[in-house]
């Protein structure tokens, strides 16, 4: 489960359990017998989980304290000792970040890490990785420190200087006038796509027919803007300022754009216009769910029989031939969460919850939907609700005029009449 572009279990090891987690109660405090406090429950797959109290206190802690949480980073990645190795402690270093801290002092894939700090590392199975990267994760910033490994034979220590660890996504947001959405390079996207610093805007959308999708040659999703008008560019704001001063000219003004591209840097010629991109014509490519939904408001779930206080939204229509469809997905399906986020719509105004959650996934990103499913009543079974995970792979939102939540238009036939346009779509017809 990746939020923001992180793995969310990269640092936390779960307690499973099998209270159930429903929609709306996920926050909430796991309560051993004793009535004590020992987790927050989180998400449920399978079983319930729940992220363990002392690390919850830990967070809380540092954001009372400095308004933040700080983490360590060196830039190191790891995994469980080989099933063949005999030894009894230390874990397997599977790869080293370019230009971080451990490739700063020598570090190597296959070391064996034996201890931090004095504090000794052991990883057998994938389970005990989170508890390490915890503890990696806890080294101080301000100061080095002294890791143990094995390489080989030869057992060595190096010196290691963790820094801060940064956000691993920037915000993406429009550039008006290009047909794109853009964001700052972040120190972890360049070191692992080997850029050689972090400035220019990583384009993460291209609209089709907008102006870098014209563009000559087209801008793509993943290129880095460098320059613009002859002007370098360090970010999305520098960017959007420099667009700001082209003055509107009909078919837009011709400037020269410098790009990288993997590993080319790339001259190309966009037609800007930033009034264009009031157009709701041109759209950035958005992933969706092929299916329609409807606010789960509290009057609703009270009539439908739901745990008091469940949120989410209930699906009124799945499009026909869909990859929803092919999923399972049904009408009268309840989303509560996806891939363990809540959806947190209970009111009318929250029409746009549910869509907004999905428009943080890229094109061809799978979506983990956790669903409540009526139950009938058979067999001296009262009917009720049945939680089921679904998975499904979202595709890129249609052109204009078939927009997410709606079936596209169909083709006229021998015989239809324009109002069969608008008639739901019949299989085998």
């Amino acid at each position: 489960m990746t939020l923001d572009g992180e793995d969310v279990g990269s640092i936390v090891r779960w307690i499973g359990h099998d209270a159930p987690i429903h929609p709306g109660n996920s926050g909430g405090p796991l309560v051993d017998l004793q009535g004590e406090i020992i987790g927050i429950n989180e998400i449920q797959l399978g079983l319930s989980g729940a992220i363990p109290g002392n690390l919850a206190r830990e967070v809380c802690e540092q954001i009372i304290a400095r308004g933040r949480v700080l983490r360590a980073e060196t830039g190191i990645d790891l995994q469980p000792r080989l099933r063949g190795d005999r030894r009894t402690s230390g874990v397997l270093v599977s790869g080293v970040l370019p230009r971080s801290p451990a490739a700063q002092a020598g570090i190597r894939a296959g070391d064996l890490l034996l201890s931090a700090e004095g504090k000794p590392l052991d990883a057998r199975f994938p389970e005990q990785i989170p508890l390490v990267n915890l503890e990696m994760s806890r080294l101080p910033v301000d100061r080095p420190v002294e890791l143990k490994l094995l390489r080989g034979t030869q057992e060595m220590s190096v010196s290691v200087a963790p820094r801060p660890r940064d956000d691993a996504e920037a915000p993406e947001g429009e550039i008006k006038g290009w047909g794109l959405t853009g964001a700052d390079i972040t120190p972890l996207i360049a070191r692992e796509n080997q850029f050689p610093d972090t400035r220019g805007v990583l384009v993460t959308g291209v609209a089709a027919g907008g102006a870098a999708a014209e563009a000559k040659p087209p801008l793509e999703e993943g290129d880095v803007i460098l320059s613009s008008g002859g002007k370098a560019v360090a970010s999305v704001t520098g960017l959007k300022s420099a667009t700001s001063g082209i003055k509107r000219r009909e078919g837009g003004v011709p400037t020269l754009v410098e790009v990288r591209r993997r590993n080319e840097r790339m001259m190309s010629v966009v037609s800007i216009n930033p009034e264009n991109s009031e157009d709701a014509s041109v759209e950035v490519a958005r992933p969706y769910l092929p299916v329609s939904t409807q606010v789960l408001v509290r009057e609703l779930a009270q009539a439908l029989k739901l745990p008091e206080g469940a949120k989410g939204v209930r699906v009124t229509q799945v499009h026909p031939g869909s990859v929803a469809e092919k999923a399972g997905l049904k009408v009268g399906d309840i989303v509560a969460a996806l891939d363990g986020i809540e959806v947190e719509a209970a009111q009318p105004e929250d029409s746009d919850v549910f869509p907004a959650m999905i428009r943080q996934y890229k094109i061809g990103a799978t979506a983990k939907l956790m669903i409540v499913r009526p139950t009938s009543a058979a067999a001296g079974k009262k009917a009720g609700w049945q939680r089921k995970m679904i998975a499904v792979k979202l595709p890129r939102a249609p052109e204009a005029g078939a927009r997410a939540g709606q079936l596209p238009r169909r083709q006229l036939r021998p015989g239809d009449t324009q109002r069969d346009l608008h008639r739901p779509f019949a299989k085998n017809r």
